[in-house]
């Protein structure tokens, strides 16, 4: 549960997102990046993960992300 809170206090609380926001997730596969896609799904925003590599780019495109970012691929 804390990685939920966690999102939630800085995607709702404090940048107040909303929906047809766009939020980047850094960390996008670590507990509280996947809570965060989540929570940006949940009120409308477009989720953009971002990872070191793609090989994660699959699941986190099946978790919910619209758009994953590889830092070190692109």
């Amino acid at each position: 549960w804390m990685q939920y809170l966690t999102a939630y206090g800085a995607l709702i609380d404090i940048a107040k997102l909303s929906r047809d926001d766009f939020v980047i997730i850094t960390a996008a596969s670590s507990s509280v990046g996947l809570a965060a896609i989540q929570i940006a799904n949940i009120v409308g925003a477009t989720a953009i993960a971002v990872t070191r590599t793609s090989a994660k780019r699959h699941a986190l495109l099946k978790f919910g992300a619209a758009h994953v970012v590889a830092s070190a691929d692109e």
